[in-house]
């Protein structure tokens, strides 16, 4: 009994048995040399990756800056767009007056004879009813 190797169910399921602790520990703990290869590579994939985003953002951002019109241009184009629309005003009441004054002669005249000639109509009226009285 004394001599004999105690095993245990862990040892019977295992699927590697290790014959001393310190065996044990170095199979299960990976080496450092593995370690450092692996945070080598996922570093280079992480760079990568970043890299990738940061010039996918970077021409989405120029992309952007592309497309807005700078503020100031535009003030202008309204600017010179009001201008055109004040000149443009300017000019069609300065027509509207001519062609008023032009034609104020003319209806007045027609607006007197029309009234003239109510009168006349009224007061022949007035005179043939007196008459026949």
């Amino acid at each position: 009994m004394g001599h004999e190797i105690d095993f245990t169910i862990a040892d019977l399921v295992a699927d590697q048995r290790a014959p001393t602790p310190t065996a044990a520990a170095e199979m299960v703990l990976p080496r450092k040399i593995d370690l450092t290869e692996q945070v080598s590579v996922l570093e280079q994939q992480l760079l990568g990756a970043m890299q990738f985003k940061i010039d996918s953002l970077r021409e989405n951002f120029l992309g952007l800056v592309k497309r807005l019109s700078d503020p100031s241009r535009k003030l202008r184009e309204n600017q010179q767009r009001l201008d055109e629309l004040a000149i443009n005003l300017s000019r069609r009441w300065q027509d509207r007056l001519r062609q008023y004054k032009i034609a104020w002669p003319r209806t007045l005249a027609v607006c007197t004879r029309s009234v003239r000639w109510r009168y006349w109509s009224a007061a022949t009226a007035l005179r043939i009813n007196f008459q026949t009285i």
